[in-house]
């Protein structure tokens, strides 16, 4: 009876009591909060008829889940949410409809928590619902970057499996794991064959495939929003620049280098920096550095709080990089020696040795 008294209370602080099949089914909600600075997303199920919360969050850069299960009382036009030992954790507004809640993380003393931001969680699908959603994205046959960079939202926040019905939860555990590797693979090829059959006769061909290039491989289309953790991500990236790279340096128009500017943020979206997370921040191939490039780079990276690791970096590894930049030279020689041409010298080229 007790239980029941304060349901009826949370639903109407909630305004969701709206009749007993709804009342009796679970709501979910879900948003982020910062503490200390650190980003954390939140998925909440409500469980109307137990006055009761399951509050999982997690860092935005973590894989693993926090949880708390939590009761609700009422207090003034508000909600406090305590754990079975009657330590208090939140507290909660909403709004008129109960489509939001307005949160602040507490003290042990039941005080608001200074080290947190006032936060806002909002109602969304259920957690079956949103998977479902997902393996429809990850089903595509033939992903475009628009269709990968709507599953990539959807796996960085990725919900909990603990909030599916207990009886789903393997069966979808097994088959997320087992699509959503095989659908960044038939992106990643998908991808790379639309690059290679784009026309580069003219120079609007050209603009358009550096265009399509950058827009599918920038960090938010991938699994984690970032490169750091997903060698397969990273190594995509890299080949399908360095096949824009060649293909326009074949046509004597080179690649240029994305701008300047952001240098320093896209960096720093690295947790560790190598020559190939560089030549993503760079948006150039090594093999197109030449030392005016490198000492341009050099002088730009000053401004950055990861400067002295870049400089030490370009330092160590210029020789390699004037080495891998002297072979993609000869290399593109050769094509052009051996390209189909009517001219005499052109077939003699052919007959003497083309590569």
């Amino acid at each position: 009876m007790q239980i029941f008294a304060r349901a009826v209370a949370i639903f109407a602080i909630l305004g969701c009591l709206t009749g007993e099949t709804e009342a009796s089914e679970s709501k979910f909600y879900r948003g982020t909060h910062l503490c200390n600075g650190a980003l954390t997303l939140d998925d909440w199920e409500f469980i109307s008829r137990e006055a009761r919360f399951n509050v999982f969050f997690r860092r935005a850069d973590g894989l693993s889940f926090q949880s708390l299960e939590l009761t609700a009382q009422s207090m003034g036009d508000g909600l406090v949410l305590f754990d079975e030992r009657g330590r208090p954790w939140l507290a909660l507004r909403t709004q008129p409809d109960g489509e939001r809640l307005h949160g602040r993380w507490l003290t042990y003393q039941g005080k608001p928590q200074s080290e947190c931001e006032p936060f806002t969680v909002e109602r969304t699908k259920s957690v079956k619902e949103r998977m479902d959603d997902l393996f429809a994205l990850l089903g595509a046959a033939d992903p475009t970057v628009g269709t990968a960079r709507a599953a990539a939202a959807e796996q960085q926040r990725l919900p909990p499996i603990a909030l599916l019905p207990e009886l789903d939860q393997q069966a979808y555990r097994q088959r997320y794991a087992e699509a959503a590797p095989a659908f960044w693979k038939r992106f990643y090829e998908a991808e790379r064959k639309r690059l290679v059959e784009h026309p580069v006769e003219t120079s609007e061909d050209r603009m358009r495939l550096v265009a399509q290039m950058r827009d599918g491989i920038g960090a938010e289309v991938t699994s984690q929003g970032s490169f750091d953790q997903d060698s397969a991500a990273r190594q995509s990236a890299l080949d399908r620049l360095r096949l824009v790279a060649d293909r326009l340096a074949d046509r004597n128009s080179p690649l240029q280098a994305r701008p300047m500017d952001g240098l320093c943020e896209r960096i720093s979206g690295f947790n560790y920096i190598d020559t190939d997370r560089l030549e993503l921040a760079v948006g150039l191939p090594v093999e197109y550095w030449d030392r005016g490039f490198t000492e341009g780079l050099l002088g730009r990276v000053q401004a950055c709080k990861e400067a002295r690791t870049v400089v030490h970096l370009l330092t160590q590894s210029y020789p390699e990089i004037e080495k891998r930049a002297r072979s993609a030279s000869w290399l593109r020689e050769q094509r052009s020696a051996c390209s189909p041409s009517p001219s005499p010298w052109r077939r003699s080229a052919t007959r003497t040795g083309c590569i």
